[in-house]
C-alpha cells in the first residue's frame, strides 16, 4: 500500500460491493494469487472494510470435491515452494495442496522454506537487491539445488518472479500441473 490508504480505502469498499453482489448470486470467488486471496481476507478487514469470502485454488479444489478418478502416482513427487504469506497465514493452505494433488494420484512434497526474498515490491526495490538475493539464497536457492527444476511448483506470482531473476527458470503454478493431469486422466 506504501501509504495510499485512503485510496486503497475508497477502491477497497467500491470492490467489495461489487464482489458481495457476485457472492450473494452464488457465485464461488477463487484468487488464483495468494497474495491478493489474503489481501481480501485480511487487508479489507484492517480497514474495516467487510473482508470477502476468497478461496484459494486449493481450498476450493478439495471443498468442491471434484471426483476425478485419479491415476496411480508413478513419477517422482512434484515440489511445491509455499508462498511465505499463504504457508504462515492460511495454516491449511499447503495440506490443501497435497489433498488435491492426491485427488489426480500425485505427489507433492511441500518442504519447510522461508520467504523467497520478493516480498511484494520489496524486492524489486534496488535498495533492498543485495538483501533480497541473500533471503532467496538461504532457503529456495539450496532447496531448488537439491529437487531440480522440472518438478519445482510455486503458487506466488513474486516467488516465480524472484526464481525466474535468480536461479533461471519460472516454476509452475500448481494448478497446471493439475489442469495436466485431469487432462491425461479425462483422455484415457
Amino acid at each position: 500500500m506504501k501509504g495510499f490508504l485512503a485510496e486503497f480505502e475508497r477502491i477497497a469498499t467500491a470492490n467489495a460491493a461489487d464482489l458481495e453482489r457476485l457472492i450473494a448470486r452464488g457465485v464461488d470467488l477463487v484468487c488464483v494469487e495468494p497474495a491478493i486471496a489474503l489481501l481480501f481476507r485480511q487487508e479489507y478487514a484492517a480497514l474495516g472494510v467487510a473482508p470477502l469470502r476468497v478461496e484459494l485454488p486449493q481450498e476450493w479444489l478439495v471443498r468442491s470435491g471434484t471426483d476425478v478418478h485419479a491415476a496411480p502416482a508413478g513419477d517422482s513427487p512434484y515440489v511445491l515452494l509455499s508462498h511465505c504469506t499463504e504457508a504462515t497465514t492460511a495454516a491449511a493452505a499447503n495440506a490443501l495442496w497435497r489433498d488435491a494433488f492426491a485427488a489426480v494420484g500425485l505427489q507433492l512434497e511441500i518442504p519447510s522454506v522461508g520467504c523467497c526474498g520478493m516480498a511484494g515490491s520489496w524486492g524489486l526495490e534496488r535498495r533492498h537487491r543485495d538483501e533480497s538475493v541473500s533471503i532467496f539464497e538461504q532457503s529456495w536457492a539450496r532447496r531448488i539445488a537439491e529437487h531440480g527444476t522440472d518438478r519445482i511448483l510455486a503458487a506466488g506470482y513474486s516467488c516465480r518472479s524472484q526464481v525466474a531473476r535468480r536461479a533461471g527458470f519460472t516454476p509452475r503454478h500448481p494448478l497446471l500441473v493439475l489442469r495436466e493431469a485431469i487432462g491425461a486422466i479425462g483422455e484415457r
